[in-house]
């Protein structure tokens, strides 16, 4: 579980690279940023079991930068 939740991190941080969300931000700060999203992102409507892992947290990401 531990070694998934490392890559459900590592995929929050690259959709919010992406996305643009990061400037000036250190690794370790992106990094715990991504780790608070992942959080908010698990107890949201768009983590939706009947879809991918990849499609839920790219919606989610979409939504908050809207």
């Amino acid at each position: 579980m531990k070694e998934e939740q490392g890559y459900t991190t590592y995929l929050v941080l690259h959709l919010m690279e992406c996305a643009g969300f990061f400037n000036d931000e250190t690794c370790d700060e992106r990094w715990s940023n991504a780790s608070a999203h992942l959080k908010i992102f698990m107890q949201s409507k768009y983590n939706d079991t009947s879809k991918s892992t990849y499609e839920c947290i790219e919606e989610y990401i979409k939504s908050y930068n809207a």
